[in-house]
């Protein structure tokens, strides 16, 4: 099993934060870690992430950080 990493930058509740991006043999994993600065009890820090199984569904992910 190969397992590729990449950063890439991206937005999540108006902040710009860099992305890792994992491929391992064309199954996609995106994440990030963001500070939660809404003002509400509860995690001081928010882990966003998404799975995809393939290309087609990498791109449509990758287009919403992009534009947010």
């Amino acid at each position: 099993m190969l397992v590729q990493a990449e950063t890439m930058n991206g937005k999540i509740l108006d902040v710009s934060k860099d992305w890792t991006l994992y491929n391992c043999n064309g199954q996609y994993t995106i994440q990030t870690i963001v500070d939660n600065e809404s003002g509400a009890e509860g995690s001081k820090r928010i882990h966003a992430f998404g799975r995809v199984s393939n290309q087609t569904a990498l791109d449509k992910i990758l287009e919403i950080l992009r534009r947010s």
